[in-house]
């Protein structure tokens, strides 16, 4: 990502191939994430100041795209395809919960505890798809997918963007 473009290159370095241009600095994308199976990507679009940060899943093979309706940023593809993590609030105050949805943009429901405060950087799933690292205003925490049970890192006070080990 750079420049609100997203590209795509094989692993060797070859087929460097442009998914989503950038025509104005008001329009961009980020934070892509590719589906476990690889036909799909995930990534947050923005079309004018007031709009807002948008998820979009973009189908690779035909290059159409679909919004899912959702304000959010850092999607994050589970494991086993079923959902989508995110974050959402406000950009401007580095505030928001996290967030899952289904592929199709149904299903949405926040999943971090109400009143606790989470940024919009380092989200990722576990590897088996029951948990999320997410960062808090002080700590990393593990979030619970299924009961929100939340589990603050307390080493982890300076650490911004967590990742499971795959």
């Amino acid at each position: 990502v750079g420049g609100g473009e997203i590209w795509r290159v094989h692993p060797d370095g070859s087929g460097l191939e442009q998914l989503r241009s950038s025509p104005n600095s008001w329009v961009g994308a980020g934070d892509p994430d590719p589906s476990p199976d690889g036909t799909q990507l995930v990534f947050w679009t923005t079309h004018i100041p007031d709009d807002g940060f948008r998820l979009t899943v973009r189908i690779l093979a035909s290059g159409t795209e679909r919004l899912l309706g959702i304000a959010g940023l850092f999607p994050r593809w589970a494991p086993s395809g079923n959902q989508i993590a995110y974050w959402s609030g406000n950009v401007y105050a580095n505030a928001g919960a996290i967030f899952v949805i289904d592929p199709d943009g149904t299903g949405a429901h926040q999943v971090s505890a109400v009143g606790r405060n989470y940024r919009p950087t380092g989200l990722d799933w576990s590897p088996d798809g029951q948990w999320l690292v997410a960062r808090a205003d002080s700590t990393l925490d593990l979030i619970q997918v299924a009961t929100g049970l939340t589990l603050p890192l307390g080493y982890a006070g300076e650490y911004f963007d967590a990742s499971w080990r795959r």
